[in-house]
């Protein structure tokens, strides 16, 4: 709410019951109080106005099922779009390492490290010695072999 011509807002909570003649006065003078609190006086004189409602709502959630994929009808060949030569910790030489497409990789695709696995926005190293499995939700799930 607020007084007619201001800029500013007070915000000041709906009564829970209709909103009738008497509950409209009681939400008047507790706007009259909470301006004077905030802006230690008010204008009891002027004409108040409501500007925005905001309306919170609460309801019981219901199970969220999120869609899993359906398991790779082809091998992980099938998301191969090259190789790189990359140095790896503890290596002298660059090591050629496959990379795969993550678009193309599917539920159920198993590769083992050293790997990259390429997205538009990020690229993925599966290191050596870790194996990465394509899970239902298409989570890459890294683990040591």
């Amino acid at each position: 709410m607020r007084y007619a011509g201001q800029f500013h807002e007070v915000e000041v909570d709906l009564p829970g019951e209709d909103l009738n003649a008497d509950t409209l006065k009681g939400l008047l003078a507790n706007f009259h109080a909470k301006y004077e609190k905030m802006y230690t006086y008010s204008m009891n004189w002027r004409a108040a106005e409501f500007l925005t409602f905001r309306v919170k709502v609460t309801a019981p959630r219901r199970p969220v099922q999120m869609a899993s994929n359906a398991r790779a009808a082809a091998g992980v060949a099938a998301a191969r779009r090259g190789s790189r030569r990359c140095l790896y910790h503890g290596t002298q030489e660059r090591v050629d390492t496959p990379v795969y497409d993550w678009d193309r990789l599917e539920p159920g695709h198993q590769l083992s490290g050293p790997a990259l696995i390429d997205d538009k926005t990020t690229t993925v190293l599966v290191p050596p010695g870790f194996g990465c499995e394509v899970d239902s939700y298409r989570n890459l799930v890294l683990r040591t072999q």
